[in-house]
């Protein structure tokens, strides 16, 4: 429980500094506006800290993923944090302490129960000390006199401030002029009915909460001094610019100094004198236009960073294990174990393979699209629907789906869910025996997307540094191999297309073999065919394309057919391991209706 909590707080906190430093940005162009529209966007920062959810939006200004760190980084073989932000991901992940083989406890485990610890230890002091600030200011008041209303008079009293939550109460000091208490007196009723003195105690337990974080320490300070100054230009707007020179004496004579930490109390005094004087005696009633592009900032802020960006599916370009079995259909007499339970992975293209445990290769299924379907009719496929199966698919936020178009109309679901978790359903969808199968939850293993070089890494790798290259396709297979489909150039019909066969090992990339096609990678009407050399004399055969519809491949060996079915992206790559006794195959390529498609190119390979 706490572990989850802690977790959350560190992922609201991420996401409240990105917006931070958005606020910061956009004081700049608001610095001549009235400081009302700087206090009002300090209110998304406060929602972010306070609320660990949000609506989504194409229109989120947010480039990062609002929870990068999942609950699930305690137990993980291979620790890491998905903000999105490709630099802050790679800097914090290889950072992360992996569990030691044969450990008993996960070191993030250790390190997290430490961060607890400090982190309620913090919470612990700074409320400490606001309690007794306040007891020690409430001995110093006991001798107020009330004058009326919520209005007392003190002696002794630095500043004038705001005190108390429910029955906010006012306390000037006794040797204010009538014409100071006029002011300094309508300055802290402003407060009150903004309610600032609220939101300044809400502001302080927020602050006590993510005590950890800089950003939010500076968004506390700032955001008290947007509120004061807008304090001062809403006296100033009531009463005339003829009180700003005795408004900004009585500043400077009252200031207290400095900040009132605790937030207790609201002080008339309190903040940057200079900054405040300075907007006092500089204020002016704003034009038609300064506010007009004020409120436009603003709402477009608030839509902006107060919203989440559009989901999007994280779970392509990544290799599965089965974490947990949610659910079997009892109809069945075989199951799964999580000892025998297959492997999956989804390239990052969308293409769903698995592999039993017993199994070398990977086999190639269909490529995965969204599918509409309710929580409802999800139910109904669950015979009997049991309490995990139901409690996962209520969390449901994206599902994708690929049909097999074997006998049994199998089908297979990747669901992701709204804490990132991923879920794996087989099933099978005739018209008198529509149900699931399995229902699993897995778990991550390997480098997302199977591959982490880069476009320019690679084309290093292939010799082609004097062109830019595009990797629009990953087949990954066992021990670190992988194979890569590559555009060189992609930009003219001149443009090169081909495969490069990657190993990754004692923690580098090695390049195997290779295969490229000059000049044919915007051609539409061809197929191109190239060879792979893997180690151990294992060969592979990458058909590569730009035809749109090309759907099938099918390929003749040693008196064997087999049909290979291609998902219709552009272009594509089709992986097909052949037998370590090479035999002379032939391919033919058929469209989406089953005609056949001519005019193919087959290619030598390269061998490196």
């Amino acid at each position: 429980m706490l572990d989850n909590l802690f977790l959350q707080i560190l992922n609201m906190s991420f996401t409240a500094s990105i917006v931070i430093l958005f606020v910061l940005v956009a004081k700049l162009p608001l610095k001549k506006a009235p400081k009302i529209f700087s206090y009002a966007l300090w209110s998304v920062v406060l929602f972010r800290l306070v609320f660990p959810f949000s609506f989504e939006s194409l229109l989120s200004l947010l480039p990062s993923n609002p929870t990068p760190i999942s609950h699930k980084i305690l137990y993980a073989q291979t620790p890491q944090i998905k903000t999105g932000i490709a630099g802050i991901d790679n800097a914090v992940n290889s950072s992360l302490p992996a569990p030691s083989l044969g450990a008993s406890v996960n070191p993030m485990q250790i390190w997290t129960f430490i961060g607890e610890f400090v982190w309620l230890a913090g919470i612990a002091v700074l409320l400490l000390y606001s309690v007794v600030s306040l007891l020690r200011l409430q001995n110093r008041l006991k001798n107020a006199v009330h004058e009326k209303e919520n209005v007392y008079l003190a002696e002794h009293l630095n500043t004038p401030f705001v005190l108390g939550i429910i029955r906010p109460k006012i306390y000037l000091p006794k040797a204010l002029s009538l014409d100071e208490k006029q002011y300094i007196l309508l300055h802290e009723q402003i407060h009150i009915r903004r309610f600032d003195h609220v939101i300044r105690m809400l502001s302080f337990l927020v602050l006590c909460v993510h005590w950890f974080n800089p950003l939010v320490w500076v968004a506390f300070i700032l955001s008290g001094k947007d509120m004061e100054m807008s304090c001062d230009e809403a006296v100033i707007r009531r009463l005339g610019n003829d009180v700003k020179k005795d408004y900004s004496s009585s500043l400077l004579a009252l200031a207290t100094g400095r900040h009132i930490i605790s937030g207790i109390p609201l002080a008339f005094g309190e903040g940057d004198t200079k900054s405040r004087i300075k907007n006092v005696l500089n204020y002016r009633k704003p034009t038609f236009w300064v506010i007009a592009i004020a409120v436009f900032i603003v709402v477009a802020l608030y839509v902006g960073l107060m919203t989440n960006p559009k989901s999007s599916t994280t779970f392509n370009g990544s290799s599965y294990r089965v974490e947990e079995i949610l659910y079997q259909a009892p109809m069945y007499s075989f199951g799964y174990t999580l000892d025998t339970a297959p492997q999956f992975s989804i390239s990052s293209d969308y293409v769903l393979y698995s592999k039993q445990i017993t199994d070398e290769d990977w086999i190639m299924h269909k490529g995965l699209n969204p599918y509409k379907i309710s929580r409802q009719q999800l139910y109904t496929l669950f015979n009997p629907l049991n309490n995990k199966a139901h409690e996962a698919i209520d969390q449901a936020k994206l599902i994708y789906r690929a049909d097999a178009n074997d006998a049994n109309h199998t089908f297979y679901l990747v669901i992701q869910l709204k804490n990132g978790d991923v879920l794996w359903a087989l099933g099978y969808d005739t018209e008198d025996n529509r149900h699931i199968r399995w229902l699993f939850r897995l778990e991550e293993i390997g480098d997302r997307n199977g591959f982490s070089l880069t476009d320019q890494e690679v084309a290093s790798m292939l010799g082609l540094s004097s062109f830019s290259a595009y990797c629009f396709s990953t087949y990954e297979m066992d021990n670190g191999l992988y194979i890569i489909g590559f555009l060189a150039d992609g930009k003219t019909e001149q443009s090169d297309i081909g495969a490069g066969l990657f190993q990754f090992k004692a923690g580098e990339y090695q390049l195997l073999s290779r295969t490229i096609h000059k000049g044919q990678a915007l051609v539409q009407d061809r197929i191109v065919l190239g060879l792979l050399i893997a180690p151990s004399n294992k060969y592979y055969d990458v058909v590569l394309s730009n035809n749109e519809n090309l759907a099938e491949i099918r390929h003749a060996s040693g008196g064997e057919a087999i049909s290979e079915k291609v998902d219709r992206v552009n272009p594509s790559m089709t992986v097909i391991k052949l037998p370590e006794t090479l035999r002379d195959t032939r391919y033919t390529f058929y469209d989406v209706t089953g005609q056949q498609i001519e005019g193919y190119i087959p290619a030598e390979s390269t061998k490196k």
